[in-house]
């Protein structure tokens, strides 16, 4: 059995006007995700990405279908605690999430309102600063930390509640290239570490190329699922959906055309420079 099993789930938001048919934001949705899967999910914005990652902890339930984390039936309001503690979210914004006063205790106030005791508390904060790099900013007030750092201490939080999937919505969106960066190692490094299972919504394909899988979505529809190798292949399909290909994929393939003996398998940046380091350092 999948970790997370989405069966033919439609989602409907309903117009303020009874004379007028709501808002299909979600068409039929059928995904499997395994435990320890690394997901991206890209589309254009009002594509549904958001849409469906609030149905897998219970922040959106389906007009038509269902959703199951661990067997459990998400719309099932009895057991909505019990999937809450399996999978938890981060948003774009860290600032909407951040509510106490010093990073350590934002980072503890999830697991205080579980009712742990003081002592599994405290180890679960240090596991999540020592997980994500950050003890040095435990005593900080977020309020004096860079975005990059804001967003670390949201997933912080997360992960000190101890869920087996971090669901992430356009978390680096607000932050710089360099906040971007911390934030990427650092889900990488949860995802090999732990086996984190990870299901990351954005809109930067840089980051997409990075997951193990890519779900794409359109129109409240999933258009493609697979690797990012083979979502990248074609190019011309993810521009008829107004999505930019990052310019290494471009390269590659400019490269191929004109001859140069690149492997097929090259789409990020780093991947195009060893390849072409090899093509000069044997010449």
């Amino acid at each position: 059995m999948a970790f997370i099993e989405i069966k033919h789930l439609t989602h409907v938001f309903k117009s303020n006007d009874e004379k007028k048919d709501g808002l299909k934001a979600l068409d039929d949705i059928n995904l499997n995700i395994d435990k320890g899967e690394f997901i991206a999910v890209i589309g254009v914005n009002g594509s549904g990405k958001s849409t469906l990652a609030k149905h897998l902890n219970g922040l959106l339930l389906p007009t038509e279908g269902a959703c199951f984390v661990d067997g459990i039936k998400v719309e099932d309001s009895e057991e909505i605690w019990k999937v809450r503690q399996k999978v938890s979210m981060v948003f774009q914004n860290p600032d909407n999430q951040i509510i106490a006063t010093i990073v350590e205790d934002d980072i503890a106030f999830g697991p205080e309102n579980m009712g742990l005791p003081r002592e599994e508390i405290r180890k679960r904060v240090e596991f999540a600063l020592q997980s994500l790099h950050i003890e040095h900013l435990r005593k900080f007030a977020p309020h004096l930390l860079s975005g990059g750092q804001k967003q670390l201490t949201a997933i912080a939080g997360a992960i000190a509640m101890r869920t087996n999937c971090l669901i992430l919505d356009e978390p680096t969106a607000m932050l710089d290239p360099q906040g971007r960066i911390a934030v990427m190692n650092a889900l990488k490094e949860l995802h090999e570490k732990y086996n984190m299972t990870i299901i990351m919504i954005t809109h930067f394909m840089e980051e997409a190329m990075q997951a193990q899988r890519i779900v794409v979505m359109d129109n409240g529809k999933i258009v493609q699922d697979g690797t990012p190798e083979q979502i990248f292949a074609d190019r011309q399909k993810l521009r008829s959906l107004g999505l930019e290909v990052p310019l290494s994929v471009d390269m590659a393939a400019e490269l191929k055309k004109r001859g140069v003996k690149i492997a097929g398998n090259v789409f990020t940046a780093e991947q195009l420079a060893a390849e072409l380091e090899k093509i000069v350092l044997c010449q």
